[in-house]
């Protein structure tokens, strides 16, 4: 066999012995063998000794960023980059005090950064950036922005608010998976083909006689899967309207299919880009329908203003295809609404209280008058309306809400809107 010997010169060899060999020279070769290694780690832990103490020096400890003036909070940085101060996202982009003070994580980039937030204050695979700190007002409210979208905070993660998504007359800006019931009741609709918006063309494709008041019940569900991302939506409506001309109907309305997309998502400001295709599903004839598509593109986002208060809102603009030529109509739409948590009276409950107003701007189409039956030209006319409403969250996954608007301008849809919604969420 082969064992190891240690030769005069300290290298280390292979010699053949047999088993006949002194078994005494065989265990002191070994006893060598076995000093020598204690003696190279030894030599490797003295390398590590200071020459004038003779103290061992230990792993350096990650240097601590002084904090800068007011900040109470002490970051720890990562090796080999520059740690900046982090953004804490709480209270708001009003806040009680300054936004933007130190708090939280912070990211420097991959060196020496663990595998998440938390880590030595550091996120892998971001970048060092400097927050913005304002000094009055209006500045902050640019630096809450600035650090939101350059520097996000790492440690955010993304989930539904109820505060956020409160909102009766505003789509929830959060994507998600939940089914939604929801009844309208219109009091004094006037001028209702207007921009083909809600009737067809009276006298064409929609009702045969001018109307002058309409009153409608119009129960919805929406239904709504997919993640805090991106979601698909179907809407299927059924309508029960009353004119004072035209007389009584029920019948399905228009089908609404869709999707949204989560493009921008930290705790200040959630963004949402929505796409809603209308589908004439409806009886244009009897006023359940308006006979024609219509694609209408949106931007919702949420902003949080306090700890307890957001402001929700939608951007959006409705373009009809193969409507009636001289009444269809391009109509923006603008709805906001000031979202407050009043109180949580039970566990996991919340009652949140909305300020509301929706708006519409027909941009070309027309409607037809009630008293001469003739086509009256809808150029740049705006509806306005606002009002308060109530949301109790029974819990992250079930609530209910109630809300009305008055409209505040002559021409109007509903004189008063009355909405109520039930969802019920699955995630």
């Amino acid at each position: 066999m082969h064992v190891i010997r240690v030769d005069e010169f300290g290298g280390i060899g292979m010699k053949a012995v047999s088993f006949s060999g002194s078994l005494q020279q065989m265990l002191v070769r070994v006893i060598v063998l076995a000093g020598l290694v204690l003696a190279i780690d030894s030599s490797a832990a003295l390398a590590q000794t200071s020459p004038t103490s003779g103290t061992p020096t230990v792993a350096p400890i990650p240097d601590v960023v002084p904090p800068s003036s007011g900040s109470g909070i002490v970051l720890t940085s990562c090796t080999g980059c520059s740690l900046p101060p982090s953004t804490n996202y709480g209270p708001g982009i009003l806040g009680y005090g300054k936004y933007g003070e130190p708090g939280g994580c912070a990211s420097c980039g991959d060196a020496g950064c663990g595998e998440g937030c938390g880590e030595n204050g550091c996120i892998p695979g971001r970048q060092p950036c400097d927050t913005c700190e304002g000094q009055n007002r209006l500045s902050r409210i640019f630096c809450s922005l600035h650090n939101a979208l350059v520097c996000p905070d790492p440690c955010y993660e993304p989930q539904w608010i109820n505060a956020a998504n409160a909102s009766l007359f505003t789509p929830a800006v959060r994507p998600g998976t939940y089914t939604q019931l929801q009844w309208d009741s219109g009091v004094n609709l006037t001028q209702p083909d207007r921009g083909e918006f809600f009737w067809a063309a009276i006298g064409k494709k929609g009702p045969a006689k001018p109307e002058t008041s309409v009153a409608y019940n119009q129960l919805s569900f929406y239904a709504e899967a997919g993640t805090n991302r991106f979601s698909v939506f179907v809407n299927t409506p059924y309508i029960n309207l009353r004119g004072d001309v035209n007389g009584g109907a029920g019948n399905i309305g228009d089908l609404t299919v869709g999707t949204k997309t989560m493009i921008f998502d930290s705790e200040l400001l959630q963004t949402t880009f929505m796409l809603a295709t209308s589908i004439p599903t409806g009886n244009p004839f009897d006023g359940t329908g308006t006979g024609h598509v219509s694609l209408t593109p949106s931007l919702l986002w949420a902003l949080k203003i306090y700890p307890e208060t957001y402001w929700q809102s939608q951007e959006g603009y409705v373009m009809p295809f193969g409507g009636t030529q001289g009444y269809q109509s391009g109509v923006f739409i603008f709805n906001n609404s000031l979202n407050h948590v009043l109180c949580r009276p039970l566990k996991d409950a919340e009652l949140i209280g909305t300020i509301e107003s929706s708006g519409y701007t027909f941009t070309s189409g027309g409607f037809t008058d009630p008293a001469t039956g003739m086509r009256v030209s809808g150029n740049n006319s705006t509806y306005f309306s606002m009002g308060p409403g109530l949301r109790l969250i029974f819990s992250d996954k079930l609530d209910v809400g109630f809300g009305v608007e008055f409209a505040l301008t002559t021409e109007h849809f509903a004189q008063t809107l009355y909405r109520t919604q039930f969802r019920w969420r699955f995630r």
